[in-house]
């Protein structure tokens, strides 16, 4: 299902449309919802939740979708380091930014 997000940026507005069924770049399971990490990958992965237990992920499986993660995407981007910030950045901010 077609969904719209928009998200606070530097220049304004910017709305994106997403697909919530597609599969997350993490997990692999649908999206659902847009994140703070954008509309590739799902909530849970975003905040390091085990999706099924709503457990935090221990650091075998951070691992482990860092390593779905860059196969996936092609980046080189480390999915526990892309979480801590996340993480920080909910902490400080209400707003969804992108940086």
């Amino acid at each position: 299902m077609l969904k719209k997000m928009t998200y606070n940026t530097d220049k304004g507005p910017l709305e994106i449309t997403y697909d919530s069924e597609d599969p997350c770049v993490c997990c692999e399971l649908p999206v659902v919802e847009a994140s703070m990490g954008g509309t590739s990958i799902c909530p849970w992965c975003d905040m390091g939740v085990d999706r099924k237990t709503g457990k935090r992920l221990s650091m075998a499986q951070m691992y482990q979708h860092s390593e779905n993660f860059r196969h996936n995407t092609g980046s080189a981007t480390d999915y526990a380091a892309l979480v801590a910030r996340t993480l920080k950045n909910k902490s400080l901010n209400s707003k969804v930014d992108i940086v």
